[in-house]
């Protein structure tokens, strides 16, 4: 019954995850446009993200990022929360998070024209973007259940110490 008072809401965990991946993508896009800003001043010509230069990300950008971010929490919840949870390894979890991020990335820079179609350059260095920035968000998360994992069980072994004498 306490579990159940102190358990959150799903939605708060959704909204939280949603907000960890939105604040990502920003940053990440937000890094990437101003050394594409500096290094390639054509990109603000050909990318409706680097439409402002170095100056900073154009409105509609962010709200795409919105729909990009919404799109990602909800493969993220579905593989971490979902009815998946317990039938796949962390190596099968990762492999899928990075399939679904360079999917999901594909399709909104297809749609939105985040860059040219048919340069392969971008979208080679795009895909680079997307393994290494997913698989640093894996990583931290990982490291970040682990020392709650420690932490849980150093407290859990505090409290069987204290009840058993």
């Amino acid at each position: 019954m306490d579990n159940e008072k102190t358990k959150k809401p799903y939605i708060t965990d959704f909204l939280r995850d949603f907000a960890k991946i939105f604040t990502m993508i920003v940053i990440i896009m937000s890094l990437t446009g101003k050394i594409i800003a500096n290094n390639y001043p054509d990109a603000q010509n050909t990318s409706s993200i680097f439409a402002l230069g170095g100056t900073g990300l154009p409105y509609s950008a962010i709200f795409q990022f919105i729909g990009l971010a919404l799109v990602l929490t909800i493969f993220s919840r579905v593989l971490f929360y979902g009815f998946l949870e317990e039938k796949l390894t962390y190596l099968w979890k990762f492999f899928l998070i990075v399939i679904s991020n360079l999917l999901s990335a594909s399709i909104f820079a297809i749609v939105f024209k985040w860059f040219p179609i048919d340069n392969m350059r971008v979208w080679l260095t795009a895909f680079l973007a997307i393994i290494i920035s997913s698989s640093i968000a894996i990583v931290l998360s990982i490291l970040f259940m682990t020392f709650e994992n420690r932490k849980y069980n150093k407290l859990l072994e505090n409290y069987k110490k204290r009840h058993s004498e």
